[in-house]
């Protein structure tokens, strides 16, 4: 899976939110944690999007 389709799914998820606080959070707090680890490249980066995936996405989209 591509950076940028993650990142894009994970816009999809916080943009699910109906409460605008819940959801300007969300998107902010996305973009911050892909800003922070765009410097990171080959195992590093696979590491991050593999937990992003598996933990940090699902509970998104639970959530919203």
């Amino acid at each position: 899976m591509s950076t940028v389709s993650l990142y894009r799914q994970f816009l999809r998820a916080a943009k699910s939110f109906t409460d605008y606080n819940f959801q300007s959070y969300a998107i902010r707090r996305v973009r911050e944690q892909f800003r922070d680890h765009k410097a990171l490249v080959g195992s590093e980066l696979e590491a991050v999007l593999k937990r992003a995936t598996e933990e940090q996405l699902p509970q998104l989209v639970r959530m919203g």
